[in-house]
């Protein structure tokens, strides 16, 4: 779920696009901004939901030789609190709450692992394609994802990830909300929606 993520599509980003302005040895580091958002969607057995959290949470950084990544250092870390998802009724926000279990395990978590970047072939980088794979954490159970986004630059040093990725509630071992007394039920499937923006800062280093 957070996905999150959008730390990836900068480090990426910065390594693919930026090698022949940038300094031989560098260290990129990202933040994500308040217009961040993540969007829960599903449906049950009556209607359909949507919860949105605007509070996330992330960091990252690449250091090395910008022109050989594959010698770089990445690490990336995207956050989420469960309470802070809102589906727009009090009710559907303590069952959702409850059934990832945010007294126990209070954060959503993604954690970088790989990641490679698709640039569009004639050059350009209004648009790029970026494919993350990591681990995601919800309910304290580990599981690895690989994400698909669509990376643009919305001005300088500001870089905007867009994507969807579904997947099963039970993966997670989430049993999906209830309502009324087991009448209503949540559908196991979810769809997650990010719009997520990243800061980044570019740090020269020391030659020894």
């Amino acid at each position: 779920m957070k996905t999150l993520i959008t730390i990836t599509t900068i480090l990426l980003t910065i390594a693919s696009t930026s090698s022949a302005q940038a300094p031989s040895n560098v260290r990129v580091l990202f933040r994500l901004e308040s217009l961040s958002a993540i969007t829960i969607e599903g449906t049950s057995t009556v209607n359909s939901f949507s919860c949105t959290s605007k509070f996330i949470q992330g960091y990252g950084n690449l250091s090395g030789d910008p022109t050989t990544p594959e010698y770089s250092e990445v690490s990336a870390e995207v956050a989420a609190q469960v309470k802070l998802f809102d589906c727009g009724n009090s009710r559907m926000n303590k069952d959702l709450w409850k059934a990832l279990q945010s007294d126990q395990h209070p954060l959503i978590m993604y954690t970088l692992d790989t990641a490679s970047v698709s640039l569009p072939s004639d050059g350009r980088n209004e648009e790029i394609d970026v494919s993350a794979s990591g681990t995601l954490t919800i309910a304290g159970t580990e599981r690895p994802v690989e994400l698909q986004l669509k990376a643009v630059q919305l001005s300088e040093n500001l870089y905007s990830a867009i994507g969807t990725h579904e997947i099963l509630m039970s993966d997670f071992n989430v049993e999906p909300p209830k309502a009324l007394f087991g009448l209503i039920k949540a559908r196991d499937r979810i769809t997650i929606h990010f719009d997520l923006k990243t800061r980044l800062t570019t740090l020269q280093l020391m030659q020894n």
